[in-house]
This record gives structure tokens, C-alpha cells and sequence, in this order.
């Protein structure tokens, strides 16, 4: 750049195919930039060949065009002595909102009389121009999120205490570790001296005054030095956008690393397309100086979590805030990346999407869904908040900040920083007398015990999310599988299926949670009575020489209904997603095929012959026995004879990346193929085996695989070690295999052939609690022990599991080939271990002579 240009030469270059333009002493080629302006080509063009630098100024930042436009795009300097600046001749007929005059308006009182900030916000109307008001206020469609953002605080209500010492209180409190004077921030407004000239540096000294933190907007009118330099008390971060052109968002990036008050990064997620402001099209808003923010025209729309969080966490060392959260299964996503520090839960002002969620109904329903988030990660709220009962509410439901962005915007349009000042005073002050009244000194005691929700409970999310499992936990700790002592094994078997064919009904009907739980918890009642008393009662008819492989195989079955549920579940969400609520009905319809078929043919098969014993009806026993055992011979001898890993895989894959829900689908239905093939190799494998050699064997196999997976996570979550991950979903599926083969053909067998017939029922039953209640705590406590120790979590089964190995080569009793009986004789031993082991070298032996030449 070594020539100047003079004005009759820059002038000739105002078209489409060729334009320039003139900003602060350089002439730039912007031809190419013409399409992606963000606020559309128009206003360019009528600018075009001419001195912009004070229509440039009115809505943008100096350093902003460094960012946009390229050193190859400068063709070279202007002098703004050649002649006045068009932009000054012309004053406002550039076509850009006219800003708010700072003179005194006798329609507007003193700021220090204004009593609130819907009493700000009537004002600020009197004092914007028609096209700020459009810019500022205008929400989508209908603007049915934007007014119920508001209207939601009035469906909460507050729950004063009393006798409670309240003369002091404190607002003051810590965002993202940074200390703040206190929980309400200005969230990012764009484009501040639309409505006064002080602009953003109004905005930063009112919240020094308070030490209170700002959101810099990615569109701000001012530079960020400048900004920052008006706040010296106040702290402040910055809000990305992700641009089509990433190298313009890098040197955004790169600029930001150079100014130290800015303490973390607000990734702006909310609006990656424009939403319809028909306020803004009436006022032809796009044709404006920067009129339509970047978010709306350049925005990357191909974000996605593990790609873009770890492209800027390679350009900032700075935390990283989303804003724009929507729902609780994108607030839980947000934890499982360590860059991740704190969310925004935000619609963006109800100006992208209309009838969305209000942020409000999100904290409840994080709090509803996944709890955890809220000790994992800082969670802040933007939107309808206009008094102080709004903040202390928000507070209470878990929010770290309540963010203002209207607000600050009308205020200053109002009073210019000292209008910014009273509006945080007035939300100041409401908020410390709702605390006083609710008798709490200090943010951090507000919770929700001080507020009533119920009034919006049944707007929320209904859908699954793992609540279900509730009341089958609940269910399997009560099992009454005593009863089939008193009426049988096959009764008790058909009554179960039934019950879970009546359950399933009711869940599959069901139009409100209460009765989806109710549902839930009659099936699970009697899918614990009826698979209570099926392995029992294989147990007990089945042949000494095969009943680990004729009971064994009854649990592999297991497997086989979860590949068929998973399959269902991925083919109707992949086909029926967008067909009302048919993707989960039909799934939960299929569950009575299976308990259908046996309710029709149960009473078809013989009744146990041990239970036929101790009702003494012997002569029905010994034919059964015959008739299925022997041939029809009433002489025969008769002598020869995963569970933390299968609960939380799809959220053991979230934590290696792997959020898509049709690829978890997918690998959980590979998860249950494996596990039912592994399961059939068990049940036979027991029988040849031994029960004790395969259940050490296979549980070693466990503990290295636990221990595999432990050290992968840390890899994963403390290095970012990508190889790490695919190595860990590797051994999820191998431990899978090996707790298949050795746990699952066992679970319903072992537990009914180490006591004897007359306790074998009342057994099983304490067996079903204790693993109902061991359900349970995997249900409640495993999902806040991977979220608040990650993989150490691994690390406590794998001692666990060490633990086991030497319990069972200890105590264990071997059971393979012995009758029930003489398992009972067995236990009548000083040490029955020892006696299982002696018995079975000699039953070996026998076999071996007997195989001997005669």
C-alpha cells in the first residue's frame, strides 16, 4: 500500500461488480466482502466510494475490520483532507437507526424517580428511535417464548420463613471462580449506542460501580479495550460466535488473549440460524450498519461438541461458557468435556425459535433429570427477569447468575450509564428484601425449599430419562416369591406374566407420569415374581448332569430381550420419530409377547418335583421324574448329574464422545448380541468347567478389564488421549463377553443350588431383594459417583472384584454334577468347600474306573 487515492478516483467504484470503500485513511476492495457482509450488501453499496469512517463508528468497534477484512483487500490511503466525510454531510440518511439523544426529554423523569424496570422499559420506548425499538425488543413469529420468558416467575411462588435474624444480607458471590458483587450479570446486548453514545463503556462503568460482571456482545459498538478500560471494578468476559470464516473468529480469539480483564469465553449457540423478526423485516433491519449481528448471516452451522469444543480449546486457555442450553440432556453433555466451565440457559430473548422452553422450565427440568449438574458445572439464566423475586427464584432453582439484557439496553437508552446504575440498584435492592423476607443472609442459601413449583410441574418434560427405573427398584425389594410354597412354581410363574401383561397396559395407555409410573411399578412387581420363580423352578426339574445348561440358558435369555427391545427402540425412533409418540408406545407395547406366550402355556408343563416332595404328594414327583428323567423307567439309578457396565454404556460412551443417539443405539444392540452369545458358551461351559473355576476365572477377567477402562477414562478425560477412548469402548464390550460367559448363566442357578429344597424359595427371594436393592443403588448412587469421581468410579470395582477373587476360592462351594441332595449333604459338613472339592475328585475318579477296560 504505497499509493493515495483521491476522492474522485475512490468514487468511481460504487457497483456490485467493482466497490470500494473508504475507512480511516485506507481504501479497501470489497467486492468479494459485499456477499458476506453481515448486515446484508445494501448498506455498503450506498456507502460505497466514499469517506464511511463516522457512519463506520456510529455501530462498530475500530478493530472489527482488521477481523474482516484482509491486508490484500487494501488498495491504499486516503486522507480525510481531500474533503468532509460523506458520512457527515449526509448525517442519518445512511438509513441506520438513529441513536438516542443524550439531552433531557421532558416526556422522560429523572432516572432516580424510576421505581422499576418495566417502568425503565415504558421510557426507554419515548426515547428510541422506531428502528432501535424493532432492533432491541422484536422477538419471532408470535413472540410467545419472548413473553412467556417473563410470565413463567409468575407461576412460581415464594415461601417466607419467619423468626429469622435478617438484618444483614450480601449479594455478593462467585461466577466461574471470578468473585462478583453480586448474581445479576448484563448479558451481551449488542450494538449499545443504538440507544445512547456512551454505548458499552456506559454499560461497564455502571457495573464497576457494583462490581458486577458484563458480557461483552460479539457485535458491540466498541472495541474491547475500550470497553474494559470504562469498567476498571467490574469483571467481564467475552461472547463467541463461531463465523464461516474461522480464521476471522481465530484473530477475534487472538485478540481477546490480549486483553487479561476478560476472564472466560461465552460460546454463543443459540441462534445459528435466523429466526423470523418480522419487526426487524418491516424496518428492513438487514439493510442496516450492522443492522443483522453476525450470529444471524455468518454463523457456522456445523458445530458440534467434541469437534468444536476441542478447536477452541486449542485457541484459548480461557474457560468456556456455552450459551443457548435448551434442555437437560444438552446441560448433562455439557459436563463431560473438562473445557467446559459453566452454561447459559438461554432462548436468546425469544428471538430465534419461537415456543420454545422458557429458561426457567430448563433449570427444572435439570434439576428434575440430572441433578449433578448443577456441582459439576456453573449454570447461569438469561431472560424475562425484571424484578428482584425473578432473581431470587432463578437462585433458588440452582442458577449461579440471572442475566439482563433488554434491561441494561433500555436503561441506558434512558439515563446513559447512570440509567444503566439505578436499573442494577433497583434489582439490587428488590433482591436483598426478598431474601430478608425468605430469612437468608447470603446467595448461596437460596434453594428450593424456599420456593413452590408446583404449578409448573406438569409443563415439563415427560419423556424418558431414566425415571423409569425407579419404581422397578422399588418393586424388585419387595418380592413375595415365598408363595410359591404354597401354590407352586408354574402358579406363581403365571400370575407373574400376567401381571406383567397388565403393567404393560397401563404404561402403554398411559396419558400423565403418575400413571406411567404406576404401570411401571405393576410390571416390574410381577416380572420379579415370575423370573424369581422360573430359574427356581428349572433349577429344580432339571437333570444334576445338565442344570447348569438347561438353567443357565434361562438367563441368556435376557440377552436375547435386549437385543430384541434395543432393535425395536432403534427401528421405531429411526422411523416413527417424527410420528407423535409412536416411537416409544410401540416399544413398550411389545413387552407382553413374551409373558403372553407363557401365561397360555405354562399350565401345560409339568409342576417341580421337589416342591411336589415337600407337599407329599410323592407318587406325582417320582412319575414326572420318570416320565421326563428316566424314559418312563421307575428304576433308573438316578445318580449322574454386569451389572455398572450394562446400566450406564450409553452414558459411558457419552463420556468418550459418542453423543449420537442412534450410533448408542446401534452399540447397544452389538452390546447385547455379544453378551447373549458369551452367555450361551457360559451355560454350557459351568457344566464342563465347574462352577467355581469359571466364576474365579471370569471375574479375574473382569478386574483386568475394569482396570483397562479405568486407566483409558483418565487418558481420556485428564489428556484428551483419543486412542485412549476407542480403547476403552473396546474393553466395555470385552468385560461385557467375560461377565456374560461367567455371571449371567449363574445369576438364577448358584443362589438355588447352595441351599436346601425347603429354603430354596425363601432363598431366591432374598436373593431378588438383595439384587433389587443393589438395583437400585446402581439406579441413584452410580450416576452421581461417575459424574463426581468419573473413572475412580472404575477404580472401586476393581478392588471390589479383587475382593470377590478371594471369596470365592475361599468359601465358594463347588456344585457342578452333584443332585440337590447331595448338595445338602454336602453343607452339612464342617467346611462344605473342602467337602465339594473332595466329593467331586471322587466322583471323577469313579467316572475313570468305571471308563476303565473291564
Amino acid at each position: 500500500m504505497d499509493r493515495t487515492l483521491s476522492l474522485d478516483e475512490v468514487q468511481k467504484h460504487q457497483t456490485v461488480h467493482d466497490c470500494w470503500i473508504a475507512l480511516h485513511g485506507k481504501v479497501y476492495d470489497i467486492t468479494a466482502f459485499l456477499a458476506l457482509h453481515p448486515g446484508g450488501k445494501a448498506i455498503l453499496l450506498k456507502n460505497a466510494g466514499k469517506d464511511a469512517s463516522d457512519a463506520f463508528d456510529s455501530f462498530h468497534p475500530v478493530e472489527i475490520i482488521d477481523e474482516y477484512l484482509k491486508k490484500d483487500q487494501i488498495i491504499g490511503s486516503f486522507t480525510a483532507e481531500q474533503t468532509e466525510r460523506t458520512s457527515n454531510s449526509e448525517g442519518s440518511s445512511n438509513g441506520s437507526p438513529e441513536s438516542t439523544s443524550p439531552g433531557l426529554d421532558p416526556a422522560v423523569p429523572p432516572v432516580s424517580h424510576i421505581l422499576s424496570i418495566s417502568e425503565m422499559e415504558h421510557y426507554a420506548m419515548k426515547k428510541l428511535s422506531p428502528k432501535a425499538i424493532s432492533y432491541y425488543a422484536s422477538g419471532t413469529d408470535d413472540e410467545v417464548t419472548k413473553v412467556g420468558n417473563g410470565n413463567i416467575f409468575r407461576s412460581i411462588l415464594l415461601r417466607p420463613r419467619v423468626f429469622v435474624d435478617c438484618t444483614r444480607c450480601s449479594l455478593s458471590t462467585t461466577i466461574l471462580g471470578n468473585k462478583v458483587g453480586m448474581p445479576i450479570y448484563v448479558s451481551p446486548a449488542a450494538m449499545a449506542k443504538l440507544a445512547h453514545p456512551v454505548g458499552e463503556a456506559g454499560i461497564a462503568a455502571a457495573c464497576s460501580k457494583f462490581q458486577a460482571l458484563q458480557i461483552i456482545s460479539k457485535n458491540a459498538s466498541m472495541s474491547p479495550s475500550v470497553i474494559v478500560k470504562a469498567g476498571p471494578d467490574a469483571t467481564f468476559a467475552w461472547q463467541l460466535y463461531v463465523l464461516k470464516d474461522i480464521e476471522a473468529t481465530e484473530r477475534t480469539l487472538a485478540q481477546i488473549r490480549a486483553t487479561p480483564q476478560i476472564k472466560f469465553i461465552v460460546l454463543t449457540l443459540d441462534a445459528p440460524f435466523p429466526g423470523k423478526r418480522e419487526a426487524d423485516e418491516r424496518f428492513k433491519m438487514a439493510e442496516v450498519a450492522g443492522g443483522a449481528p453476525p450470529q444471524v448471516w455468518g454463523t457456522e452451522s456445523g458445530l458440534t461438541w467434541k469437534k468444536t469444543l476441542a478447536w477452541l480449546s486449542k485457541h484459548t486457555s480461557l474457560p468456556i461458557v456455552l450459551k443457548g442450553i435448551q434442555t437437560h440432556e444438552d446441560a448433562y453433555a455439557a459436563t463431560l468435556f473438562p473445557s467446559v466451565k459453566g452454561i447459559i440457559i438461554s432462548n436468546h430473548g425469544g428471538r430465534a425459535l419461537d415456543t420454545t422452553m422458557t429458561p426457567v422450565q430448563v433449570l427444572l427440568e435439570i434439576r428434575k433429570f440430572c441433578p449433578q449438574v448443577f456441582d459439576k458445572i456453573d449454570v447461569l439464566i438469561d431472560g424475562g427477569v425484571k424484578r428482584g423475586t425473578d432473581v431470587v427464584k432463578t437462585l433458588a432453582l440452582g442458577a449461579k447468575g440471572v442475566g439482563i439484557g433488554r434491561a441494561a439496553l433500555y436503561s441506558l437508552a434512558v439515563g446513559g450509564q447512570t440509567g444503566v446504575e439505578r436499573a442494577l440498584q433497583i434489582l439490587a435492592d428488590e433482591t436483598v428484601t426478598a431474601m430478608r423476607l425468605l430469612g437468608v443472609e447470603r446467595v448461596d442459601q437460596l434453594n428450593p425449599r424456599h420456593i413452590n413449583t408446583d404449578g409448573l410441574q406438569a409443563q415439563l418434560f415427560s419423556g424418558s430419562s431414566g425415571l423409569e427405573e425407579f419404581p422397578s427398584s422399588i418393586a424388585r425389594i419387595y418380592n413375595p416369591v415365598w408363595v410359591a410354597d404354597w401354590y407352586g412354581r408354574t402358579w406363581h410363574i403365571f400370575f407373574g406374566c400376567l401381571g406383567v401383561c397388565i403393567g404393560t397396559i397401563v404404561t402403554s395407555l398411559a396419558t400423565s407420569l403418575p400413571m406411567f409410573i404406576g404401570g411401571r411399578f405393576i410390571l416390574s412387581f410381577a416380572a420379579t415374581c415370575a423370573h424369581t420363580s422360573a430359574p427356581l423352578y428349572l433349577v429344580e426339574i432339571s437333570p444334576a448332569a445338565y442344570r447348569g445348561t438347561i438353567a443357565g440358558m434361562y438367563n441368556i435369555f435376557y440377552n436375547v430381550g435386549s437385543i430384541l427391545a434395543t432393535s425395536a427402540v432403534y427401528a421405531c425412533h429411526l422411523h416413527l420419530g417424527d410420528k407423535g409418540d409412536l416411537d416409544w408406545r410401540i416399544p413398550l407395547w411389545l413387552q407382553m409377547v413374551c409373558p403372553g406366550l407363557v401365561c397360555l402355556l405354562i399350565k401345560f408343563f409339568p409342576e417341580s418335583p421337589r416342591w411336589l416332595v415337600a407337599k407329599d404328594r410323592h407318587d406325582e414327583a417320582k412319575n414326572i421324574i420318570a416320565t421326563y428323567h428316566t424314559n418312563g423307567d421307575l428304576d433308573h439309578p438316578l445318580f449322574s448329574g454386569n451389572n455398572i457396565i450394562s446400566y450406564y454404556l450409553p452414558i459411558m460412551l457419552s463420556g468418550v464422545g459418542i453423543t449420537d443417539t442412534n450410533t448408542k443405539l446401534i452399540l447397544n444392540i452389538v452390546y447385547s448380541v455379544i453378551g447373549w452369545v458369551f452367555s450361551t458358551a457360559g451355560s454350557r461351559l459351568h457344566d464342563i468347567v465347574g462352577r467355581r473355576k469359571m466364576l474365579i476365572t471370569t471375574t479375574a477377567g473382569m478386574t483386568v478389564c475394569l482396570a483397562i477402562v479405568a486407566g483409558c477414562s483418565a487418558g481420556y478425560t485428564d489428556y484428551g488421549n483419543t486412542t485412549a477412548s476407542t480403547v476403552r469402548i473396546v474393553f466395555i464390550f470385552v468385560f461385557g463377553a467375560v461377565f456374560s460367559a461367567g455371571f449371567t448363566p449363574m445369576q438364577p442357578i448358584y443362589p438355588a443350588e447352595v441351599v436346601s429344597n425347603k429354603m430354596r424359595a425363601k432363598a431366591m427371594g432374598t436373593f431378588k431383594l438383595t439384587a433389587g436393592a443393589a438395583g437400585f443403588l446402581n439406579t441413584f448412587v452410580g450416576p452421581i459417583a461417575l459424574s463426581s469421581i468419573g473413572y475412580w468410579f472404575y477404580v472401586f470395582f476393581v478392588a471390589w472384584d479383587s475382593f470377590e477373587i478371594a471369596f470365592m476360592y475361599f468359601f465358594f462351594v463347588e456344585t457342578k454334577g452333584f443332585t440337590l441332595e447331595e448338595l445338602d449333604e454336602i453343607f452339612e459338613a464342617k467346611n462344605p468347600r473342602n467337602a465339594s472339592l473332595q466329593a467331586k475328585k471322587r466322583q471323577t475318579q469313579i467316572m475313570r474306573e468305571g471308563a476303565g477296560p473291564a
